[in-house]
């Protein structure tokens, strides 16, 4: 009973300690009925390191964002995640190749599709990519076109990379 109150009395203080409200000369240690005295240690508190704190891998302005999620959903909106992640992941091979921003690149790139009843996984999508920087393939795709719709000789004069959904993906030669 005696060693119970003891180990209420040493936890309690280390409480205390963790909040601040004690010292540590206020600590006392109850050494009856226990065979070796308790050792009570203040831990130290480690800093963050704000190098650790991850970044976006592209850091995007509100409005940039908005254009990403606007092309993404027009143009793979109605596709399955892999889709669009893989046109988000175009778009910022083409900002980080050409060190331009998303507006410019959508006029030199031709990405022209555009919506902006943007869904839940775009928006996922956009954050994905250019948040954390995880892509849908290691290859650095930079074009893309739906063969459904258009026939492009000078996107299959690149090297052809993958296909997913209706789209054809492309890196540069």
């Amino acid at each position: 009973m005696v060693a119970e109150k003891c180990l209420v009395t040493i936890l309690a203080g280390l409480i205390s300690l963790s909040s601040g409200t004690i010292s540590t000369d206020n600590l006392g240690i109850c050494t009856q009925d226990i065979q070796d005295p308790i050792k009570v240690e203040k831990v130290e508190e480690k800093s963050v390191d704000k190098q650790q704190i991850p970044k976006d891998r592209y850091k995007l302005s509100e409005n940039e964002r908005y254009i990403v999620e606007c092309i993404v959903m027009g143009e793979a909106g109605h596709q399955s995640y892999k889709g669009k992640l893989l046109v988000a992941q175009c778009i910022l091979n083409a900002c980080l190749k050409e060190d331009l921003p998303p507006s410019i690149i959508r006029t030199e790139y031709q990405y022209s599709g555009w919506r902006e009843d943007i869904n839940k996984d775009v928006k996922r999508a956009v954050k994905q990519v250019f948040g954390t920087g995880e892509l849908a393939t290691s290859e650095p795709i930079l074009y893309f076109y739906a063969p459904k719709y258009c026939t492009s000789s000078w996107h299959e004069s690149q090297n052809y990379v993958l296909t997913e959904g209706g789209h054809k993906f492309f890196k540069q030669w």
